[in-house]
């Protein structure tokens, strides 16, 4: 398990959310805001990896335990990026507008790393046949 590649791929993700918006279907204002709010939130989500990390170290957790936590934090908030793209905020309850049959960014990241950002990020990792 390699938090490295965990972060490599989650990068990946929030570039490809980046690179969905479109400009004929919103302004090149509003491309800005939403790359903004990508951008903040991807500083948050490194915020909390770090700060988690640094309770584990103190906790005195193993490493196994800490490199499979570091992408949990990487991972808690990666339903954001679709919903800042489709949706301009972070109000979960703009999503059901987008035809997203979810209540709130935490379902829609559980469903993106079901839909194989998970398995990308740790492909070794065998409780990951069936899901969670």
């Amino acid at each position: 398990m390699s938090y490295e590649r965990a972060f490599e791929v989650f990068k990946g993700y929030v570039k490809l959310q980046k690179e969905g918006l479109s400009i004929d279907k919103i302004t090149t204002e509003d491309i800005k805001k939403r790359i903004d709010g990508m951008d903040k939130k991807v500083i948050h989500t490194l915020e909390v990896v770090s700060d988690g990390s640094n309770v584990l170290d103190e906790l005195g957790f193993n490493d196994s335990v800490k490199e499979f936590s570091k992408i949990a934090f990487l991972d808690h908030d990666i339903g954001r990026f679709p919903q800042m793209r489709l949706t301009g905020s972070f109000g979960d309850n703009e999503l059901k507008n987008y035809g997203l049959d979810v209540n709130d960014h935490g379902q829609l990241g559980k469903e993106i790393l079901l839909g194989g950002v998970i398995k990308e990020q740790i492909p070794e990792t065998r409780f990951l046949d069936e899901p969670i």
